[in-house]
């Protein structure tokens, strides 16, 4: 590993010394290092507890307000994990989740689908449009730790 080091950095380099530290004392910056939860929801008080949840997890949130700016803004950001309300727009939402799941840069990103009931209809279709899984608002919540953690283990 030294080796790489030298090469990459000079022998002189403080580089990987600096990483080293900075690492140890959490000096890195903040959103920088986090990783990136993508939230699609135009429900202002499902989003913040959502958002605040998330946040307590260590992740850095973004909240997009509706499915028509989901695919543009998961390109630009590259989340590690998308939450889909199906609360409103339902159609649009599951056009959207089908667009990402077939797009073949976006198709890695896990979406949980989340909505405000347990319709078996509706969690059928957002599953066969590519969602990971579907949960109610309750479940989202309280169980968001071992959500997370389900969506995004390797198949």
């Amino acid at each position: 590993m030294e080796k790489s080091w030298l090469r990459r950095f000079g022998r002189n380099s403080l580089w990987p010394i600096m990483v080293w530290h900075f690492a140890n004392l959490g000096l890195f910056v903040e959103g920088v290092t986090q990783p990136l939860a993508l939230i699609v929801s135009a429900r202002a008080t499902q989003s913040r507890i959502l958002e605040e949840n998330l946040g307590q997890l260590g992740y850095r949130v973004e909240v997009v307000p509706g499915a028509a700016d989901m695919l543009a803004v998961a390109r630009n950001e590259k989340p590690l994990a998308l939450f889909a309300d199906l609360a409103q727009n339902q159609d649009d939402m599951l056009a959207a989740i089908q667009q990402l799941h077939s797009d073949p840069a976006l198709q890695h990103i896990p979406v949980v689908a989340f909505g405000e009931s347990d319709d078996k209809e509706l969690a059928a279709r957002a599953l066969q449009a590519g969602a990971r899984m579907t949960v109610n608002d309750r479940a989202v919540q309280v169980h968001l730790r071992q959500l997370l953690e389900q969506a995004l283990s390797v198949e």
